[in-house]
């Protein structure tokens, strides 16, 4: 898979955490593991009602197994997330 691809799928998915919650529906989850560097948190793709962050054109969540949080200066892994359907 291209970078691109991956860039933008985790800032969505970053991006989507981190809104409030309204009417939604999470399609897949779970939590971060350490890679290099310590990692925590929680990867979600949530669909939401009334639209909010789009994936890029081109993305289809159901594609994609993980998410996965990349250093571009050091070219390091620091942590990724499995992407369970719910």
């Amino acid at each position: 898979m291209q970078w691109k691809t991956w860039s933008g799928l985790a800032a969505a998915c970053l991006m989507l955490a981190a809104l409030p919650l309204s009417a939604e529906e999470i399609i897949a989850s779970d939590e971060f593991y350490n890679a290099h560097h310590p990692t925590s948190g929680r990867a979600l793709i949530v669909a939401r009602d009334g639209g909010g962050y789009e994936l890029p054109d081109g993305v289809s969540p159901e594609r994609f197994k993980s998410v996965a949080i990349w250093c571009r200066t050091y070219s390091v892994m620091f942590g990724a997330a499995p992407l369970e359907p719910q």
